[in-house]
């Protein structure tokens, strides 16, 4: 019974703990969300994907007060994308899903990595090599953002197990409504 989508959640049952965990996660993600917006918009260090949205919607808001006012936008570039506000409610829906929904997918990517990469051990050389290389011989050094872009023999072998094992095998989307995505094309509804 527990495992059934029952639409009413019986009071200290796994379901009501998992539902208050839940709560209690959304309710300190929407608190993050808040303090977020406070350090973008006094100019902060991105550190997160969380501040990274957040600083995202700065601009566009910025723009948005500004046509409001009715002020000429000739010198000014309109966003692109033209992002609105989230609240922090939506903002906290969202990292929560990226949370779960993400964890999964990893799970698997790296499981079928681990099994390929045992059955491949000539890939696997040349993937530690070309690790090695790029962090100068030091296997204690961490790995930067730079030193992955130089990974390209290892970045063409991920992106090949994730065409030959996609860790999300289908993902259907369908428009609620006409999305423009430029100009000239729009999906249609449905």
């Amino acid at each position: 019974m527990e495992m059934v989508n029952f639409p009413l959640i019986i009071p200290y049952t796994k379901t009501w703990y998992g539902k208050k965990a839940a709560d209690m996660i959304m309710e300190e993600f929407s608190k993050c969300s808040a303090k977020s917006k406070i350090r973008m918009a006094t100019g902060a260090e991105i550190t997160c994907i969380m501040d990274g949205w957040v600083k995202a919607q700065l601009f566009p808001a910025k723009y948005r007060e500004l046509k409001h006012k009715g002020l000429s936008m000739e010198r000014i570039e309109k966003p692109s994308p033209l992002l609105r506000d989230f609240t922090n409610h939506e903002i906290a829906q969202t990292i929560f899903t990226f949370l779960f929904a993400s964890q999964d997918a990893t799970s698997r990517a790296t499981t079928w990595l681990f099994k390929t990469m045992a059955q491949r051990p000539d890939v696997l050389g040349r993937m530690g090599e070309e690790n090695f290389r790029v962090r100068d011989g030091d296997k204690n050094k961490s790995v930067s953002l730079d030193m992955l872009n130089e990974m390209t023999y290892t970045r063409a072998a991920v992106r090949k197990l994730l065409r030959y094992r996609p860790p999300i095998t289908m993902m259907p989307f369908v428009a609620k409504k006409a999305f423009p995505i430029t100009g000239s094309c729009t999906v249609p509804k449905g």
